[in-house]
């Protein structure tokens, strides 16, 4: 999965500390496979044993085990798969600058799509988590980076849990279920006054809730690079914290980067745009652009080799910045 965080003016965004880093929009791309947990708060999950589901996915007796992400051995035997993990986490930090007293900073909006359609999948779940600098900080480097308590859980709209009644519920201990409160604004900072500038480290947290009607022992997700999450931030007096998962098309884009029939297009080693590829992960990963998928052995800055027909690719390049940038279409003609 890919996460594409956008903000707005008097905002910036960087994957670590350094401030040159600071910039207007960050691409974060993790792997992972997703089987349903369940939490009311977000930081501590547990799941059930498959003995213990029913057909529609509701667990027989309130019997859960704790879900430990140091060692996911047990989750794994639970689910009969391999590699699965309960959830991923995205961080960064936020440069905040207001211009006008009362000021908020808000996720104001968290837009979720599959291969950039809409995903109907109602089990999703994203928490917000922020730390604050102290006003005027010099810089991100004293931002705590210990969890804190959920700014606000997130659903898709109509997302419900099987249990309603007195409250929505998911799981608390390994014994009881507990009231969950969901999709309240996501307002990582509810007053920064004007003059003042501020460093947030934010956790953007995304799982299958185990305990919602539409999640059963079959469900799970493979986040692929065809999953998108697109955040944007805001800052201002007016500004509304998003109170949903929405699934709309995104105007959201890549970053991009020069490229030519040969490739992408490097000076002294680095991009157009003045970021340098990374060694690890993989730098270079070409696609076709008919189907998205991805080029076996094409792992360095030079297009795909020239087949039989001509082909058009583009090329996701992951820099030490921590972004990811992508090319527009080069088209690789035929041999001759």
């Amino acid at each position: 999965m890919e996460v594409k965080t956008k903000v707005s003016s008097n905002l910036l965004i960087s994957p670590n500390t350094t401030e040159s880093n600071f910039t207007a929009q960050l691409s974060q791309a993790k792997n992972a496979l997703v089987e349903p947990v369940s939490s009311v708060d977000a930081k501590n999950f547990f799941y059930t044993e498959s003995s213990n589901v029913v057909n529609g996915g509701d667990a027989k007796t309130d019997t859960y085990v704790a879900y430990n992400p140091a060692d996911t051995s047990a989750f794994n035997t639970a689910y009969v798969t391999t590699g699965a993990v309960g959830y991923v986490d995205y961080s960064f930090y936020i440069k905040a600058t207001s211009t006008e007293d009362n000021s908020k900073v808000a996720l104001t909006s968290c837009n979720l799509r599959y291969n950039d359609a809409a995903v109907t999948e109602k089990a999703w779940r994203v928490a917000v988590f922020a730390n604050a600098s102290a006003d005027n900080a010099a810089n991100a480097e004293g931002v705590s980076t210990t969890l804190g308590d959920a700014v606000s859980i997130l659903t898709p709209a109509g997302a419900t849990n099987f249990t309603t009644t007195p409250s929505i519920s998911a799981v608390k201990t390994t014994s009881a279920l507990d009231e969950v409160t969901y999709n309240t604004a996501a307002v990582i900072d509810a007053d920064i006054d004007a003059g003042i500038t501020k460093y947030y480290y934010v956790t953007v947290r995304l799982w299958l809730e185990g305990e919602d009607t539409t999640c059963n022992i079959e469900t799970f997700a493979s986040l692929t690079n065809k999953y998108t999450l697109d955040l944007t931030f805001q800052i201002g007096k007016s500004v509304v914290g998003a109170q949903a998962i929405g699934s709309a098309a995104s105007a959201l884009t890549y970053a991009t980067v020069a490229s030519t029939a040969a490739g992408v297009t490097l000076s002294d080693g680095k991009l157009s745009n003045g970021a340098t590829p990374s060694t690890s992960p993989s730098t270079y990963v070409w696609h076709k652009v008919s189907d998205d998928s991805v080029v076996a052995g094409a792992t360095t800055n030079a297009a795909p080799a020239a087949g039989a027909v001509a082909v058009d690719y583009y090329c996701i390049i992951t820099a030490t910045d921590g972004n990811i940038y992508r090319t527009g279409t080069v088209t690789v003609d035929a041999a001759p």
